[in-house]
């Protein structure tokens, strides 16, 4: 006889379950407020552009730190010489002085391929563009940050407003309710004589402006949960309920004020830090573009020159090549 109570009571546990699992998916999905700002944090467009700057930032570091690594190119040229040009010689040289003689000079079709190896060796503008570029991946991660906290305070700030309308809906809609029942007792009490008709229209007046104000409450929070879904990258027409009413947080207590409102925890702060750091960087940076710079490149190629297209099938190819060091002094750049 226990088990079979016992069994009993477990039936409607689950049943009693059950049924308020089904009732919060049959409305909408049930949304924690760490669930809504894990939410914004995948699904927000102006996190998602903070991100994207960061991985563009990073992108201008590798570029900056390639451009110090050995560039080589490689090259190729064809050439079809429709009319050749002419070159007038003196008689002389043909033993035919006192006249000139007129002479195309060059092929039809020439083909020249190559290719060039050039190393910076010492340029001083370098070091402080690295920097730069650094300095500019660091302010886009702390603008991230600043968004991200952005979002989750105004997340968190509409989760809250959106609960407190619905409690104050569900308030009126108690005195909803209530001044319906008494309104329809009062409405039969002066039907039978036992109710004057000022008490009826004092109730009616009462009942009207607890409608309206029931119905003001529901568009509110209707406007509210709808900007907290879009806040959310949440499409609007999307059905969701919010879960919790109350929510802990365990932060740890800092030992001194001081702590608590160090300025270096602003994260406005550490950006105003880094521009002014850009800043300095960028001075420098114009500053060392006078200094000297020096290159080495290394060069290698061939060409051929042909009266028919027929480079690959035999005669000769021609190989140049070259190495050598550049250097630029910068004297006068116009002020």
């Amino acid at each position: 006889m226990v088990r079979l109570k016992n069994s009993k009571k477990m039936k409607i546990t689950f049943l009693s379950v059950g049924l308020s699992i089904f009732s919060v998916y049959a409305v909408g999905q049930g949304f924690t407020l760490k669930q809504c700002v894990e939410y914004a944090n995948k699904n927000n467009c102006n996190i998602t552009n903070a991100n994207y700057d960061v991985d563009i930032a990073q992108k201008k570091v590798n570029e900056q730190i390639g451009s110090i690594l050995p560039q080589i190119d490689a090259s190729g040229s064809y050439t079809d010489n429709l009319k050749l040009s002419t070159t007038v010689l003196p008689g002389d040289l043909l033993g035919q002085p006192g006249t000139n003689i007129s002479v195309k000079m060059g092929t039809q079709y020439n083909v020249s391929s190559g290719v060039q190896l050039s190393q910076k060796i010492f340029d001083p503008t370098f070091g402080v563009a690295l920097k730069a570029a650094k300095l500019s991946k660091e302010q886009t991660e702390q603008m991230l940050k600043q968004t991200t906290e952005k979002i989750q305070y105004n997340v968190s700030s509409l989760y809250y407003q959106t609960l407190v309308i619905e409690k104050q809906k569900n308030s009126l809609q108690a005195a909803f309710n209530s001044s319906r029942v008494t309104l329809e007792s009062t409405e039969l009490k002066f039907k039978n004589g036992m109710a004057r008709k000022i008490d009826v229209d004092k109730i009616r007046v009462s009942f009207n402006n607890t409608k309206s104000q029931l119905q003001q409450s529901e568009l509110s929070y209707k406007q509210s949960l709808n900007n907290l879904k879009y806040i959310m990258g949440m499409p609007v027409d999307s059905s969701i309920v919010l879960l919790d009413t109350t929510l802990r947080i365990d932060v740890p207590l800092p030992n001194t004020i001081s702590d608590a409102f160090s300025i270096n925890n602003r994260t406005d702060y550490q950006l105003q830090k880094i521009t002014l750091s850009a800043y300095e960087a960028d001075k420098k940076r114009n500053m060392s573009g006078y200094l000297p710079s020096l290159s080495f490149n290394a060069y290698y190629g061939t060409n051929a020159m042909r009266n028919e297209v027929d480079f690959f099938k035999g005669g000769l190819w021609f190989p140049n090549s070259y190495i050598g060091f550049s250097l630029k002094l910068p004297i006068f750049d116009g002020l």
